[in-house]
């Protein structure tokens, strides 16, 4: 099973942790392990899963903190990580994410995750879907993030920000 590129395990009613022996498929480009029962940390060793475009995790009971080791699959086009996530997203893993320019859609709604949105996502030019809502995130948005042309999407409802919105919205849905 090491040559698997893509699996789907979605609505399953699956219960418990996510096994780390998932970093050993080292060829699996996509994981859907969404709206099932799943509880625990995401575990850091789906970092070894350097070929991964598509990493949904939504919608499951996941908590602890985001592993910053997320930040080494930089092949990443699609993160959804919606569960019960609490802290700051840590700073560094959008510069990460985004040091290849893939990274397109980006969602963390619906956790626990507090802090303002590191600054380094303002330079993650690839991006296209934003998912930021129902969260505790605090801060100024003029300051936390800059608009990009490319963006067509963001959703930061429900937190707690607060300052103005760029004229350069480009594309964008707010």
């Amino acid at each position: 099973m090491k040559s698997l590129g893509v699996l789907d395990l979605q609505r399953n009613n699956l219960s418990g942790p996510i096994s780390i022996t998932l970093g050993e498929l080292t060829e699996l480009e996509s994981l859907h392990l969404y709206s099932n029962q799943l509880s625990g940390p995401i575990p850091s060793e789906l970092a070894n899963l350097k070929n991964l475009f598509d990493l949904e995790l939504c919608d499951n009971q996941l908590g602890g903190s985001i592993p910053i080791a997320l930040g080494d699959l930089t092949q990443l086009k699609i993160l959804y990580l919606s569960n019960q996530l609490s802290g700051p997203i840590p700073s560094h893993l959008p510069e990460r994410l985004c040091k290849v320019g893939k990274l397109e859609n980006f969602t963390v709604a619906s956790n626990k995750l507090t802090g303002s949105i590191p600054s380094s996502l303002s330079k993650c030019s690839s991006l296209k879907w934003v998912r930021f809502h129902n969260n505790s995130f605090i801060g100024n948005l003029s300051e936390a993030f800059s608009i990009h042309p490319e963006l067509l999407f963001i959703d930061l409802s429900d937190n707690d920000y607060h300052g103005e919105l760029s004229n350069n919205r480009g594309n964008t849905n707010i």
